[in-house]
């Protein structure tokens, strides 16, 4: 079935002594859905779920600048890593089984040791939590970069977050002894309880929730106007109407369900972050195809994992499970079922797609149809599934791709634009998948070599970018097999996997803001969600920005 494809030249694989490093993103590609999540919905991230940090960080900012330290970045490191962990020990000692706290686990062993007078020390290497919490905080407009490394707070946001903290803090014996020795060494276990109850991460005072609400969805623009917010406003919009609608907690899916199939009569003032989140959605789904290719790949070659394969030999293995694949394809009704999938060739498929992807406005700059099964979100389910048969739509998810957009990139609209977000080197929509596409409609090669070329091409994306890796610390190997020239052997374990869209994250903010419940959404999150319909209508056109 397969005769070979020829790949574009890559470099040979020589033995290193390189140190293994694992890593998520092996083939390069969630980095452009990554991308498009950050345009959409910024000021949080994967490693920032507890908002109340963003209150904690700005009021450490604020308590090195009472002290008139340095403004020096190292100096501010050691102090605010040690007045994080007093409020990491304090709020364990109240609380020793919440979740969330950051830098528990050496918290809790320094509690152990049931000492009166707690020294106190960095509880984590690099991810404290004004580090962690800088980039969210600077998206939110809460603070900004200075030449320093120490983050200033603004007027506008972070000087007033900071303040309602300190106005809470400022009697206790914590606070007084930082002040007036101007520095944070030790405390008596008593008065980290003190300081502990007070800032405990799960329970937000009603002044400090109003100022985190009115940050991360503003009523008012800050002073360098909407582009930073209007789109997160609109995204956090979105998650309220769901809670809404369903009385209950959106899942993922259902998100992005209402991304693809937007309801009747939705507000038009969602259309582009909508948008936004199809093409998050697009890219995402291109990585899951190849990632779970490559993983098809690795779970062949885990077989004889001593031994060197012809890639050819791995390919041709892959596109050999004939029935696996013309059951996939039977049951997106893409082929019938006396056709044999041997038989196929590319525009039997591209037919069969043109027909049932009937575009509901055509002057959209993304393309919407009514057929439930041919989109993104379900064939990622397919995919998830690992059957090795799912190698056949691989070449489905391009072609989705080619029908949203009818073949064009808009570089005018952000969002499309990022759709070829690294060009060549990261499989851009622009540079190799719809010229390929293009080509395939010119020869229309049979299906089952289309399916091999892309199993190749995903191998050759993988020593790229693990290539590209070396080349920026030598140390470091993410490669998951050893490529020398048309030779592939396994090397070591992968599983493929998704784009961390955040969305997560945000639903955990908006749980913790009391905006929505396991009922669906509050009295509060109701006013919310029309304060944030009024800012989109006021300012809708520069979501467009």
């Amino acid at each position: 079935m397969y005769d070979g494809i020829k790949n574009i030249s890559i470099p040979e694989w020589a033995e290193n002594e390189a140190k293994e490093a694992g890593g998520l993103d092996l083939l390069g590609l969630r980095n452009v859905a990554q991308s498009i999540g950050n345009y959409c919905l910024n000021g949080i991230t994967t490693i920032s779920p507890q908002i109340r940090y963003l209150a904690i960080r700005s009021w450490i900012i604020q308590m090195y600048a009472e002290c008139q330290l340095p403004d020096d970045y190292s100096t501010f490191l050691k102090f605010g890593s040690q007045l994080e962990a007093a409020v990491a020990i304090g709020i364990l000692l109240n609380k020793p089984s919440i979740t969330g706290v950051i830098g528990s686990t050496k918290a809790l062993e320094i509690i152990a040791k049931d000492e009166k007078k707690i020294i106190l020390e960095k509880l984590v290497k690099t991810q404290i939590a004004i580090n962690t919490y800088t980039g969210p905080s600077n998206n939110l407009g809460i603070s900004y970069a200075r030449k320093s490394g120490i983050t200033g707070l603004t007027n506008e946001r972070g000087k007033p977050l900071a303040n309602v903290i300190m106005t809470k803090v400022i009697d206790t014996n914590v606070v007084k002894k930082i002040l007036s020795e101007k520095k944070v060494e030790s405390f008596n276990r008593d008065d980290l309880i003190e300081l502990g109850q007070i800032l405990s991460i799960d329970e937000i005072p009603d002044d400090e929730k109003e100022i985190l609400v009115n940050i991360v969805i503003p009523s008012e623009p800050d002073p360098s106007g909407w582009d930073k917010d209007i789109r997160r406003i609109a995204t956090y919009v979105h998650l309220l109407q769901l809670t809404n609608d369903k009385q209950a907690i959106p899942t993922l899916d259902e998100f992005f369900e209402e991304i693809i199939h937007p309801k009747d009569g939705f507000d038009e003032t969602l259309s582009e972050i909508y948008d936004g989140w199809l093409c998050f959605l697009i890219r995402d789904s291109i990585a899951v195809a190849h990632e779970t290719t490559l993983q098809f790949v690795k779970n062949e070659l885990e077989i004889d994992p001593k031994k060197t394969f012809h890639r050819n030999n791995i390919i041709q293995r892959i596109v050999n499970d004939s029935s696996g694949m013309e059951n996939e394809l039977k049951t997106l009704k893409l082929i019938d079922d006396d056709e044999r999938f041997e038989d196929l060739r590319f525009l039997d498929i591209f037919g069969q797609l043109e027909k049932r992807l009937v575009k509901k406005n055509i002057n959209e700059p993304l393309q919407r149809w009514d057929d439930k099964k041919l989109n993104e979100l379900n064939l990622i389910k397919a995919l998830e599934s690992n059957n090795p048969g799912t190698v056949s739509l691989v070449p489905i998810v391009w072609l989705l791709s080619y029908f949203r957009l009818n073949g064009e990139i808009d570089t005018d609209n952000n969002a499309i634009g990022m759709l070829s977000r690294g060009g060549w080197g990261r499989l851009g929509l622009k540079e190799v998948i719809f010229p390929k596409i293009k080509k395939w409609k010119a020869d229309n090669p049979h299906y089952h070599q289309i399916v091999g070329d892309l199993i190749g091409r995903t191998v050759d994306q993988h020593v790229r970018i693990s290539w590209s890796r070396m080349a920026t610390d030598i140390t470091k190997d993410v490669s998951i097999l050893k490529v020398d020239g048309d030779s592939w052997q396994f090397r070591k374990e992968f599983y493929s996997g998704r784009t961390a869209a955040r969305l997560n994250e945000a639903i955990g903010w908006l749980k913790q803001l009391k905006l929505i419940g396991e009922n669906g959404i509050t009295s509060d999150g109701k006013i919310v969600l029309n304060r944030g319909y009024k800012s989109l209508s006021n300012y809708s056109p520069t979501l467009q920005s």
